[in-house]
C-alpha cells in the first residue's frame, strides 16, 4: 500500500517548500506551498522567485473524466500508480477543493492479475482530516448491479487499537493518497463480473468507478452465447422477498409517511433525524423506488394466489449503515416487493414501490448512541446519505 500527502500551509512571513520521503512500505511525502493573498505580507525576493518558478514550470492540466479522474491506462494502475498524482493533488490543493477522488482499471483480466488496485485521493482542511482520519473512517464499497450484492469494508483494515494522531497540525489544506487492494479488502470472488466502486466517509462520497472483471482481455464475445444465457435467465424463479412481508420489522405498502417514488430510476430515503434510545423505540427508515427489474424477477399473474395484495415484481436493494464514531460498515441486503404495475422504458422493465424498516430491531443499530449515515444501493444508483442520530435516554 502506498500513501502520499500533499499539503498547502498558511503563509505568514515566508514562502517555503519542503519535501520528505521514505523508502519503507508506506511512502509519505509532504509538499507545502504558499498562496499569496493581498493581505499576506511576504518579501519581494520570495515573490520574484515564485514568479520565476511559475514561468519555468507551467502547471500540467489533466483532462479529467468524472468516472476516471486519474487519467491513466489500465496498466499504469499496477506499474505506475502515482503517475499523475502530484498534478492531480497539487491542482486540488491549490484550488482548495475538498473531497474524495477514486479510480481503478476499467478492465481487470483475472487470470493475469491477482491484485485489484483502487486509488483514492482525499483533499481537505488539515484540521478536518485530522479529526476524521481516513485510516479510521474510510469505507470502500463495491456493488454488483447484476447480482444485487453489496461488499463493504474499511479501506484500511483495523489492526489493533487506534493510534494517537499526535498534536493538532497547523492550519492549512492538505491531501492523502491511498492505494487499496480492493480484492483483499472486500473479499470479492475472483470471477467474471461488473462492479461499481465508491469510497464513503460519513456523509461524503467519492465518484463512482465501474470495473469489469474478465477471464482474459482476448476473451471472445459470442453473441449466441449471450442470447442463450439471457433466455436461461428468464427461466429462473423470482428471488424470495427478504425480509418476508410477515416480518414485523418491515412493511412494504405505502403509508402516510412514504416518500413519492423518484421520476428517474433510483431510490429515495427518509428517516427521523433524531431518536432517543428508549426501550421499544422505533428507528424507521422509509424508502421509495423506481428500479429496473430482471425478467426473472417479474411475477407472472398466474403465480398470484389468495386475496392479499398481488406482488408484481421484486427488486434487490442493499443498505449500508455507518456510524459517525466507529465507522464499522454494516450491510443489510433486501429483496423488496412491488405491488404496482410494472412499466416499460426503452425496452427496460421498471418496478415502483415503497418499504419501511424498523432499524431499531436490525443488527446493532441501537447499541451505540451516535449519528448514523444510511445509504441505499440498487441497480446503477446509490443514494445520498440519510442521516439519523441516536441519543442516550434523557433523564425526565
Amino acid at each position: 500500500m502506498m500513501c502520499v500527502s500533499i499539503g498547502l500551509a498558511n503563509c505568514a512571513d515566508n514562502s517555503w517548500m519542503g519535501l520528505a520521503s521514505t523508502t519503507s512500505k508506506v511512502l509519505s511525502a509532504v509538499i507545502l506551498a504558499c498562496i499569496l493573498f493581498p493581505q499576506t505580507t511576504c518579501n519581494a525576493a520570495t515573490e520574484v522567485g515564485a514568479s520565476q518558478l511559475r514561468q519555468k514550470q507551467p502547471p500540467k492540466v489533466l483532462m479529467m473524466t468524472a468516472e476516471h479522474p486519474f487519467e491513466m491506462s489500465d496498466e499504469d494502475f499496477w506499474t505506475n500508480p502515482d503517475k499523475n498524482l502530484s498534478t492531480l493533488a497539487g491542482t486540488r490543493v491549490r484550488s482548495r477543493k475538498p473531497g474524495l477522488l477514486a479510480d481503478s482499471p476499467k478492465t481487470i483480466p483475472i487470470k493475469q492479475r491477482e491484485q485489484w488496485p483502487y486509488l483514492v485521493l482525499q483533499t481537505g482542511d488539515t484540521h478536518e482530516l485530522y479529526k476524521v482520519p481516513f485510516s479510521e473512517h474510510a469505507v470502500v464499497t463495491a456493488y454488483s448491479p447484476s447480482e444485487g450484492i453489496l461488499y463493504a469494508a474499511r479501506a484500511i483494515p483495523k489492526m489493533g487499537p487506534a493510534v494517537d494522531s499526535g498534536p493538532l497540525p497547523s492550519p492549512g489544506f492538505t491531501s492523502n493518497f491511498e492505494n487499496v487492494d480492493a480484492r483483499a479488502v472486500l473479499g470479492i470472488p475472483w470471477r467474471n463480473g461488473r462492479y461499481v466502486l465508491t469510497t464513503v466517509i460519513r456523509d461524503q462520497t467519492s465518484n463512482r468507478v465501474t470495473v469489469e472483471l474478465v477471464s482474459s482481455l482476448s476473451q471472445y464475445a459470442d453473441q449466441e452465447v449471450q442470447k442463450y444465457l439471457a433466455a436461461q435467465e428468464k427461466q429462473h424463479p423470482p428471488r424470495p422477498v427478504s425480509p418476508p412481508p410477515s416480518d414485523a420489522r418491515v412493511f412494504y405498502l405505502k403509508t402516510g409517511r412514504s416518500a413519492t417514488p423518484p421520476i428517474d430510476p433510483g431510490v429515495v430515503l427518509s428517516v427521523d433525524r433524531v431518536i432517543e434510545a428508549l426501550p421499544g423505540a422505533r428507528a424507521e427508515l422509509r424508502g421509495s423506488f423506481l428500479l429496473p427489474v430482471k425478467a426473472s424477477d417479474v411475477i407472472p399473474r398466474s403465480a398470484v394466489k389468495g386475496d392479499e395484495p398481488s406482488i408484481t415484481a421484486v427488486v434487490p436493494i442493499s443498505l449500508l449503515i455507518l456510524g459517525s464514531e466507529d465507522a464499522i460498515p454494516e450491510t443489510l441486503p433486501l429483496v423488496v416487493p412491488s405491488y404496482m404495475p410494472t412499466t416499460e422504458r426503452d425496452g427496460v422493465t421498471f418496478a415502483t414501490g415503497q418499504f419501511t424498516i424498523n432499524l431499531a430491531q436490525m443488527g446493532s443499530f441501537m447499541l451505540r448512541p451516535q449519528t448514523y449515515f444510511i445509504y441505499a444501493f440498487a441497480g446503477e444508483t446509490m443514494t445520498p446519505a440519510a442521516i439519523m442520530a441516536v441519543v442516550p435516554r434523557q433523564s425526565r
